[in-house]
């Protein structure tokens, strides 16, 4: 049964990339579809990188035309979570489109996060993430268009909320008279998982189901959201799915303490839920009253938690989930609760479904390279969007080869790469430009991100390095750093002066890394006069003139840790380097844009290229050449 669900997935996601096709690039015109795209962002900078991206797509007619694309800052501030970007974001398009607001159909993404789990999304953003799907090349932002497809059409006017690192991929097909986002209140997706991953995410208790019928999605009233729940806490409440009921789950990809061949605790857990029009009204009411924030809201802590017959106040005082405890958060969840208490939850509980979360570098890692179920679910391939060069007379000249399906488990995408490059094992390339001449060997488990290597040059990737390449502006002039990192390293750690030595770069801890290693001292790394240090401000990478300067400076760093396990004296390793905090205030965003564009061209070109290869059954390998970018 797992397999004919999984087949199923598959077979409606494929329909859906088909439709979504058929709307890239084109005007929408009459047919159901959003009104208005709304993206929040952290702050106006990262808000100018989303909105020159948007306007590369449309004029690259990669998304669809004909609708309304809104990307709104976070005012300044104290971080107000992504719930507080939800109310932020309604109170502006209060102001934009006034009371004709009542009468769209919005889609809305929270992408404001700094990525600090997945670097390589920090710059030019998760939403903008390369998936391995698509020609030209899907970014997540497709991905979200063409998986929600149809919903529009079951919608009353009303916002759809969602997050930047989440694909949800469901077959409803057959059973859409079961379900709608047509009651009052607010609609949530549930997808029956593993009882273990519900102390993670949010789990959904929903009325006994006495006379349940065997349908792939149906609809309730939920009578409890439970934010991050204890497994106890799941049995108690009464979340977990009858037996009759989870047999009929897909629960092929779900795994959990139970093992072996036992069926496991099934639970209903989260992912994006749809606000009616009234109750929208009510929310930017509430925060035209409140704002500006000074704490940081949960859009499914604190907004669905207050919801359904049996919720409770009591968890307005629980802050073990928060990230940041401040003096009004408990006062504004209980406003929160008071304003939404009595208004509907319903559930739409997809029971063929699947929710993939790509918020850290291992996640990232597991779904590209090592998830047949996400591989097979979503169509994906090994080789998207690539140049594939090989040998021929002349070195710089690419062999016509179609994109394929390798036995390996290495993910290479929208890449100008060797086709002898050795992909057996995980890693991910994305947006780099190798030269057919270069001796590339990349690691296992490794990342690597807009890395140019240009001549004969020879480098070897250590595994589990983290590499991506971004373009800075100092004193006006462009210069290339290149990040490396461990994929394990943990960005968002934060210390003390006493433990900065505890801080882990490169898999090792500060204190092991440098000689004659002191606390004091290593405040040199960092700016002056801060509280509480991390490897994200840490003056760690070194500054070059080119892409391929900047990339062998970072596998030195690397090298060296690998083969001597430490560096030099600290006192001088901060000079000419940067940290990443650095890079995203100084990053240049047009560059970065324009280096990927040169591979796009290059790129779209030879695939149109093997088309007409392939229509006249020849060869002419003249016409292919190598790309010479920045």
């Amino acid at each position: 049964m797992a397999t004919s669900i999984q087949e199923h997935i598959a077979e409606a996601t494929r329909e859906k990339l088909q439709e979504y096709e058929t709307l890239r690039g084109n005007l929408v015109g009459d047919l159901p579809f959003w009104d208005l795209v709304v993206i929040t962002a952290a702050d106006e900078a990262q808000a100018s990188a989303y909105k020159l991206q948007i306007y590369d797509k449309l004029s690259k007619r990669e998304i669809p035309d004909g609708i309304t694309y809104h990307v709104f800052s976070d005012p300044v501030g104290p971080k107000i979570g992504n719930g507080g970007s939800t109310l932020a974001a309604l109170a502006e398009l209060e102001k934009l489109h006034k009371d004709l607001l009542c009468n769209y159909k919005i889609l809305l993404i929270n992408a404001g996060g700094m990525s600090q789990r997945l670097p390589h999304a920090s710059l030019l953003g998760k939403i903008f993430t390369a998936m391995p799907v698509g020609n030209p090349i899907y970014q997540m932002i497709d991905l979200k268009l063409a998986m929600y497809i149809d919903l529009p059409s079951r919608m009353k006017p009303g916002i759809f909320v969602c997050s930047a690192d989440t694909i949800e991929l469901y077959d409803v097909r057959g059973d859409e008279l079961q379900w709608s986002f047509k009651e009052p209140g607010l609609t949530a997706l549930a997808h029956p998982s593993a009882i273990e991953i519900g102390t993670g995410h949010g789990v959904f208790v929903l009325p006994k189901q006495e006379n349940y019928k065997h349908v792939k999605a149906y609809m309730t009233e939920c009578l409890e959201f439970l934010h991050k729940p204890s497994i106890a806490v799941m049995r108690k409440k009464g979340a977990v799915i009858p037996d009759k009921m989870a047999s009929d789950c897909n629960t092929s990809n779900l795994t959990g303490a139970n093992g072996g061949d036992c069926q496991p605790e099934v639970v209903y857990t989260d992912s994006a839920f749809y606000i009616d029009a009234p109750t929208i009204k009510k929310l930017a009411e509430y925060y035209r009253q409140v704002q500006p924030l000074q704490c940081e809201i949960d859009a499914y802590g604190d907004f669905l938690q207050a919801l359904g017959p049996n919720a409770s106040m009591d968890y307005t005082n629980n802050v073990d989930n928060v990230v940041k405890v401040t003096d009004e958060l408990i006062a504004k969840r209980q406003e929160i609760f008071n304003l939404l208490k009595g208004t509907q939850l319903n559930v739409i509980a997809m029971n063929e479904s699947n929710f993939y979360h790509l918020g850290t570098t291992t996640e990232y890692l597991h779904h590209f390279c090592c998830n047949p179920s996400f591989t097979d679910e979503l169509g994906s391939t090994n080789d998207v969007f690539n140049l594939r060069m090989g040998k021929s007379k002349n070195a710089d000249e690419p062999a016509a080869k179609m994109p394929r399906i390798s036995d390996g488990k290495g993910c290479t995408m929208h890449s100008a790469i060797k086709d002898s490059l050795e992909d057996s094992h995980p890693f991910v390339v994305e947006y780099c430009n190798f030269s057919a001449q270069a001796d590339i060997h990349i690691g296992r488990n490794c990342i690597v991100s807009m890395c140019c290597v240009s001549g004969k040059k020879r480098i070897s990737i250590p595994d589990n390095t983290f590499l991506h390449t971004a373009c800075v502006r100092l004193e006006k002039d462009a210069r290339y750093v290149t990040i490396v990192l461990n994929i394990h390293d943990n960005l968002k750690t934060k210390v003390g002066q006493a433990s900065i030595g505890d801080l882990v770069f490169l898999g090792k801890p500060l204190s092991e890394l440098f000689t004659n290693f002191s606390s004091d001292e290593a405040k040199c790394l960092f700016p002056a006069r801060m509280e509480e240090y991390s490897i994200w401000d840490a003056k760690l990478f070194p500054v070059s003139d080119n892409m391929d300067n900047a990339l062998f400076a970072a596998l030195d760093m690397a090298t060296i840790v690998k083969q001597k396990g430490q560096f030099d004296d600290l006192s001088s390793f901060h000079v000419g380097r940067i940290s990443i905090s650095d890079i995203l205030l100084k990053k240049d965003i047009q560059t970065m844009l324009f280096y990927r564009d040169n591979l796009y061209k290059i790129n779209l070109r030879s695939s149109m290229l093997f088309i007409i290869v392939i229509t006249i059954h020849s060869t002419f390998e003249s016409l292919f050449f190598h790309p010479n970018l920045i």
